[in-house]
């Protein structure tokens, strides 16, 4: 007996996540397609053995995965003119 599976999922009906959100990104394109199936059954070769009392079975099953998964960055760079007044600069080792 076979048994084929697909799970297929798009970013047409998904929500924005909260980080593009909050940067003000657009909503990322995801791709997922989970494939596959399963086949099995009795083995059945006529004048090699006899059938009676010996059950042989075979089993075979196989998935597939696809995604495009892109995650969502920010970098943000701090440089010594953002600090606020009075606050002292970070030493980084110069002297």
């Amino acid at each position: 007996m076979a048994r084929p599976f697909d799970y297929l999922r798009n970013d047409a009906m998904d929500a924005n996540n909260w980080f593009n959100n909050f940067l003000g990104a657009r909503k990322t394109a995801e791709r997922q397609n989970d494939f596959g199936g399963t086949l099995g059954g009795p083995i059945l070769i006529p004048g090699l053995y006899k059938w009676q009392g010996q059950k042989r079975f075979f089993f075979f099953s196989y998935e597939g995965l696809r995604l495009l998964q892109p995650q969502a960055a920010a970098l943000v760079v701090v440089s010594g003119c953002d600090f606020a007044p009075g606050m002292r600069r970070p030493h980084f080792g110069r002297s």
